[in-house]
C-alpha cells in the first residue's frame, strides 16, 4: 500500500529532497557536524526501526522497509549533490589545486592510505604536481613554504589545532587540547617536569637503562647469525623509559626480553589512528554501537591501569606525573587518563625513530661512525659516559639533526585552524576556518631551505653549506603548540647513541640492505620503523 501512494508519495520525496537540500544551505555548511553525527547516530537508528515498527502495523513489513529506504535516498541524495557542488564550485578553497576526488571528500585520502600509500610521501607528490599549496580534502590545505611554518605554528600564529583532527574525544590530553588558553594553563606543569634543569635529575634512571640496553644488545649479538634487530632492543628500552620517567619504574621489556602489552596497544592506537583521525564522525558512530569496543579501548584501559599503580604506589623522587597532576590547573579524572595516554604514546616515538634511522646511516657510512667515537672517546671517559662531558660536542649533535632532518619522526603535517578572518601566507589569502598544515618531510627535503637535501650529510650542520635554512628544521614543531618533551628525547638520543657507538661497531647484518628499513616504514603519524639488522661487534675493552 506505502509504495502505491502515488501522489501522496510524490509529496512526501519532494518534502524531504527540499529539506536536504536547505540542511547543507543552512545549516551543514555552518557548523562542525562531526560531533552530532557521532551523538546523534543510534537515535537516528532508533527513531528509523520505530517508523518501520508503525508503518508495519499498517502495511507489509517488507514495503515498509522500501518506503524508509527510498524516503531516506530522497533526503541524503540531494543533500549529498549540493554538498558536491558546493565544495567543487563555491566553496572558499575552490580555486586551490589539487586532486579533484580529494576536493569532494576526505574518503579520497583515506582510501589512499589504506591501500598501502605513505601519507608524508603521498603528500610530497602531490606538491610536486602541483604546487605550494595543494588542496587534500575539501576543507584542508597543504602548504609547502617555511613562511608559512611560522604563521601556522609560530609564537605569535592566530591558528589553533583543528577540532576536525584532535577533537575525537570529549576528554583531552595536553597534545589533543585545541584551545589556544586551555592549552596555556595545562603546558607550565609539563614543561617544569620536562625542562633541560629537571631533566638532569632523570640521569640516573637513564643511565640505568641504557646500560641494561646495552647488555641485552651484547647477548643479542652472539646468538643471531642475522645480526641483532635493533629496532626490537630500542622499542624496550623507549617503554621501559616511559615507565621509569613518568610512573617510577620499569615495564620490564629489557628484562624480558619481550614487548610488553602496553607498548603493542599503543602502536594498535596510532595504525588504527592515522587512518581514523580525518574521519572524527566515524570513530564517534564506532564508539556509540552497543558491543563494539571504542578504537583505542585497549590503550585507555592499559593506562587507566598504570594510572591506578602509579598513585597507588610511593615516589622516591618526582616523576613526570608528579608534576602534571601537582600542577596550578586542576586535571579532571578523564583528563589525568589521557594524559597517561599521551605520556605513553609521544614519550619514546621521536628516539625510537631516531635512533634506528642513525645507527642505519652510521653502519653505511663507517668514516663517520669512526669519527663520531673518536669525537666522543676524545672528550668523555667512555668507562663511565656522563652526559654533562657529551652534551654539546658538535658531530653527535649533527648526526641526530641530520637523522630528524632526513626521517623526521613525524613527517606529515600537523593540522591547525586558520582563525576566523583569515591569514595571508607568501601573498596568498587563505580563508579563515580552514584546516591547514606544512609538510614536515617535505620541508625538510626542500632545494629551497638545504644544499642536496635528499643525502644523509651531518656535516652540513658544522661546516654550513650554500643553503641551510635552520627554520625549515622543525622535527618538534614550533612555537607554543610545540613538543613539550624535546629537552629530554636530545638528552635520551645524544647518551643512548654515545653509549651504543663507543661500545660496538657496527654494520649492516648479512642478509640486511636497508631497503625494508627505507621503503616499508610506516607513517603512523609518528614514524614506525621496519625491521633493520645490524652486525654489533664489542670494541676491545668494551665486552
Amino acid at each position: 500500500m506505502l509504495l502505491r501512494g502515488g501522489l501522496a508519495n510524490a509529496q512526501i520525496f519532494s518534502s524531504l529532497a527540499l529539506l536536504g537540500l536547505a540542511s547543507h544551505m543552512f545549516f551543514v555548511r555552518h557548523r562542525n557536524v562531526d560531533r552530532l553525527i557521532g551523538k546523534g547516530f543510534m537515535p537516528y537508528l532508533y527513531v528509523q526501526f520505530g517508523l518501520w515498527i508503525l508503518l508495519s502495523i499498517r502495511s507489509d513489513p517488507f514495503q515498509s522497509g522500501i518506503f524508509l529506504l527510498l524516503a531516506n535516498a530522497a533526503f541524503y541524495i540531494p543533500l549529498f549533490a549540493s554538498i558536491s557542488i558546493y565544495r567543487l564550485f563555491f566553496h572558499p578553497l575552490k580555486s586551490f589545486p589539487g586532486p579533484g576526488l580529494a576536493r569532494l571528500t576526505t574518503w579520497w585520502g583515506v582510501v589512499k592510505l589504506a591501500m598501502g600509500e605513505q601519507r608524508y610521501q603521498l603528500h610530497h607528490e602531490l606538491h610536486q604536481q602541483y604546487g605550494k599549496i595543494v588542496r587534500i580534502a575539501p576543507n584542508y590545505l597543504s602548504i609547502n613554504s617555511q613562511e608559512a611554518v611560522a604563521m601556522i605554528y609560530g609564537p605569535g600564529t592566530k591558528c589553533e589545532k583543528s577540532n576536525t583532527f584532535y577533537g575525537l574525544r570529549d576528554s583531552k590530553s595536553l597534545q589533543l587540547e585545541t584551545e589556544l588558553t586551555k592549552h596555556r594553563a595545562r603546558r607550565p606543569a609539563w614543561d617544569k617536569a620536562l625542562s633541560a634543569k629537571r631533566c638532569v635529575k632523570y640521569l640516573p634512571k637513564l643511565y640505568r637503562v641504557t646500560d641494561l640496553m646495552i647488555d641485552c644488545i651484547a647477548k643479542a649479538g652472539s646468538k643471531d647469525d642475522r645480526g641483532v634487530l635493533v629496532n626490537h632492543w630500542l622499542k624496550c628500552f623507549v617503554f621501559d623509559m616511559v615507565g621509569e620517567l613518568g610512573y617510577s619504574k620499569s615495564y620490564g621489556c629489557l628484562d624480558s626480553g619481550k614487548i610488553h602489552q602496553g607498548l603493542l596497544e599503543v602502536e594498535k592506537f596510532l595504525a588504527t589512528g592515522v587512518l581514523l583521525s580525518p574521519l572524527p564522525w566515524l570513530v564517534r558512530i564506532i564508539t556509540s554501537l552497543p558491543g563494539l569496543p571504542a578504537p583505542m579501548q585497549g590503550l585507555t584501559d592499559f593506562a587507566s591501569l598504570s594510572l591506578a599503580e602509579r598513585k597507588a604506589s610511593k615516589v622516591e623522587s618526582p616523576d613526570v606525573l608528579s608534576y602534571v597532576f601537582g600542577g596550578k590547573k586542576a586535571l579532571t579524572p578523564e583528563e589525568e587518563i589521557e594524559d597517561t595516554m599521551m605520556l605513553q604514546i609521544a614519550a619514546g616515538d621521536t628516539t625510537l625513530s631516531a635512533l634506528t634511522f642513525c645507527m642505519y646511516h652510521l653502519a653505511i657510512n663507517p668514516e663517520i661512525q669512526s669519527a663520531l667515537r673518536r669525537e666522543i672517546e676524545t672528550h668523555a671517559d667512555v668507562a663511565d659516559l656522563a652526559f654533562e662531558a657529551i652534551q654539546d660536542l658538535p658531530l653527535l649533535e649533527s648526526v641526530i639533526n641530520e637523522t630528524l632532518r632526513v626521517h623526521p619522526a613525524v613527517p606529515s603535517g600537523l593540522p591547525r585552524l586558520t582563525p576566523p578572518e583569515g591569514v595571508y601566507i607568501d601573498g596568498t589569502y587563505i580563508p579563515g576556518n580552514t584546516t591547514v598544515s606544512c609538510p614536515t618531510w617535505t620541508i625538510q627535503h626542500s632545494h629551497e631551505n638545504f644544499t642536496d637535501p635528499n643525502t644523509w650529510n651531518p656535516f652540513r650542520w658544522i661546516d654550513v653549506l650554500e643553503t641551510h635554512n635552520t627554520k625549515a628544521f622543525i622535527p618538534f614543531s614550533v612555537g607554543p603548540f610545540n613538543c613539550v618533551g624535546k629537552a629530554f628525547a636530545y638528552m635520551e638520543m645524544k647518551q643512548v647513541l654515545a653509549r651504543i657507538v663507543t661500545t660496538f661497531e657496527f654494520q649492516l647484518g648479512p642478509e640486511e640492505d636497508g631497503t625494508k628499513l627505507i621503503n616499508e616504514s610506516r607513517d603512523h603519524t609518528a614514524m614506525s620503523c621496519a625491521p633493520l639488522y645490524l652486525k654489533m661487534k664489542a670494541i676491545v675493552g668494551k665486552d
